[in-house]
């Protein structure tokens, strides 16, 4: 009887005889999708992955705002709310934004302007959330 390893081997076989070697530049394109197995909820293969989209993907690129292009060098923190969900538990005042950083660093606390109202604001408690785990950023 095979054991566990040797199923999985084998099984592999199989993969790299049905998908074609994989292309950076088709990738970037468009035209080829990686596929990756493992599972968030048991930290397997996880890791491999982000190595993997960590070389694979993109530089970041400018993003093109209402007034102005940010560049992704800029040292100062831009970002652009792309969510917002409100009212998550009835028993509290609870509003989540999720943010696309496009340039600098983010700095829990630090004072921020939102352009669309003017005012000054912090970003209080901030998570970064990759699988099933989320991680204060501090």
């Amino acid at each position: 009887m095979p054991s566990l390893a040797d199923k999985l081997r084998g099984e592999l076989e199989l993969i790299d005889g049905v998908y074609p070697e994989f292309d950076k530049e088709e990738y970037l394109k468009g035209e080829l999708a990686p596929v990756f197995f493992g599972s968030a909820l048991n930290n397997f293969g996880v890791q491999e992955l982000l190595d993997c989209f960590v070389e694979i993907a993109p530089s970041p690129r400018p993003v093109k705002a209402e007034e102005r292009e940010v560049e992704p060098e800029e040292p100062k923190f831009t970002g652009f709310i792309f969510k917002i969900t409100a009212n998550i538990d009835p028993n509290h005042r609870s509003c989540i934004a999720f943010c696309k950083i496009c340039s600098g660093k983010f700095v829990r606390n630090a004072p921020s302007l939102a352009c669309t109202s003017w005012q000054d604001d912090a970003f209080l408690v901030a998570y970064a959330v990759h699988g099933a785990a989320q991680d204060n950023c501090r």
